[in-house]
């Protein structure tokens, strides 16, 4: 298949097609891959516009945590406080149509998560994801959205959305301008879970993304020689 990209740079790129994006990334590439340079490339001007940066994949921002996989993405965007990601997290995770008890369980356990010193990285979808956010606002949080970094979706969360940029971290793979598709939260989820050192479900129904997020964590743990993190202070494990 022969894939057009429109680039300024080797380093700045957006596409939906994440082998591709890295190939031009890395400086690598094939007779397959046409690249057409111009002077201006409107995803990296769209990203500045919004408040954003690029993350490179191997460069000095891009999570580690996340770096170790291999369908890591070569590129993210960023809004926020960087710095977050080289902090112990939890991921919290949960089904949108959520019971009201598990909406309170969600914020206090966030709230008690944050004061023990981990950040809490969840979706920013409606539910317990708004419940975690604001739980641990006050103390840093990064959400990992489904569409753009510059798309406030739902519209509800338009508010949080932007107290999480000034105080928190936006992380976004899809390009600027995404608005966001069924398809794009599954390859959201799999960056909330790689990037914390464990998953904490409030609620789910037996065969539903959330569980399949929860599992897939599991997997890549144990294939990674990661632990498990009990109750307490970050340093923590078992």
């Amino acid at each position: 298949r022969d894939t057009t990209l429109i680039v300024t740079s080797k380093k700045h790129v957006h596409t939906h097609d994440r082998s591709v994006a890295w190939v031009v990334a890395t400086g690598r590439g094939s007779a397959n891959h046409r690249v057409v340079e111009r002077e201006e490339d409107v995803s990296c001007r769209t990203t500045e516009a919004a408040g954003a940066k690029l993350l490179f994949k191997g460069g000095e921002d891009y999570p580690k945590a996340l770096e170790r996989f291999d369908d890591a993405p070569p590129v993210l965007s960023a809004r926020g406080t960087t710095a977050l990601l080289s902090s112990p997290s939890i991921a919290v995770v949960c089904a949108r149509n959520a019971s009201i008890n598990a909406v309170r369980l969600a914020q206090t356990l966030s709230k008690q998560l944050a004061a023990n010193g981990y950040v809490v990285v969840s979706g920013l979808a409606r539910g317990i994801d708004t419940a975690a956010h604001n739980g641990a606002l006050a103390r840093g949080t990064v959400a990992v959205i489904a569409g753009g970094i510059d798309i406030q979706y739902p519209p509800e969360n338009a508010d949080l959305h932007d107290a999480i940029a000034e105080s928190g971290l936006l992380l976004a793979e899809m390009p600027p301008g995404t608005q966001p598709t069924p398809r794009h939260f599954p390859i959201r989820n799999r960056i909330i879970a790689s990037l914390a050192l464990g998953v904490l479900v409030i609620e789910a129904a037996q065969r539903s993304g959330t569980l399949i997020t929860a599992r897939a964590a599991g997997a890549w743990r144990r294939s990674d020689g990661g632990s498990r993190v009990t109750a307490g202070r970050p340093d923590r494990r078992m």
